[in-house]
């Protein structure tokens, strides 16, 4: 996989369209805003006075973390089709898929914490070596390229077969953009985010035509 071609082709595509990226990312964040008001209005106490999560914040952050999956898959869909077409189809065209696949990424979801989970446990290489063997799960299934969850899981694997230190180096040549957002109070995300998904979308994109070759 050519790295620099990536990230290239990832800036001229995202150049005019960050404003089109962005959107979804900020509706998701305002549902999260108001879910935790509503939360908060219930009376549900996430963090104690101490500063340790509750019961209930547990719970919560659960809750939460598996609706970000769905929104995950449903964003994913919604860059691939871009990159693929150049085009934004409108992100509530990336909803109904949800219906039939909900089951399939909740479970994922669990599975993939389980997995990566035991694998830190155990060592910390294990733990990274999990985490991106199974990085594609998510675009798999944005891509209808999966049959339950745990076909979503052995084709990321697959998928990722031969290439789990390259994406791992992929990964960390964006380091310093997010070093640099961090030094900007989150001020230059505005350019980063963008940038950074469109090229992750474009590295699945290519890697499935790789494969797809490797395998004729």
């Amino acid at each position: 996989m050519n790295r620099k071609e990536i990230k290239e082709e990832a800036k001229t595509k995202y150049k005019n369209n960050k404003l089109n990226i962005w959107v979804p990312l900020l509706i998701w964040g305002v549902i999260t805003s108001v879910i935790s008001l509503i939360a908060k209005a219930a009376g549900v106490e996430i963090v104690t006075s101490s500063g340790d999560i509750t019961v209930a914040g547990n719970i919560y952050s659960i809750i939460i973390a598996m609706l970000q999956s769905l929104f995950i898959v449903c964003y994913y869909k919604y860059i691939l089709n871009f990159v693929r077409t150049g085009k934004f189809e409108s992100f509530k065209e990336t909803l109904p898929s949800l219906k039939e696949k909900w089951p399939t990424i909740i479970l994922g979801y669990i599975l993939i914490n389980i997995f990566v989970s035991i694998g830190y446990v155990l060592l910390i290489i294990p733990g990274i070596i999990l985490t991106l063997g199974f990085s594609m799960f998510y675009y798999l299934i944005a891509d209808n390229k999966e049959e339950d969850a745990m076909d979503g899981l052995k084709k990321s694997w697959q998928l990722m077969k031969g290439y789990k230190w390259d994406y791992f180096v992929f990964n960390l040549s964006f380091l310093g953009w997010y070093i640099l957002c961090a030094l900007t109070l989150g001020i230059l995300c505005i350019w980063v985010v963008p940038y950074c998904n469109t090229a992750f979308a474009i590295y699945y994109d290519k890697l499935q035509q790789t494969k797809t070759l490797s395998e004729e």
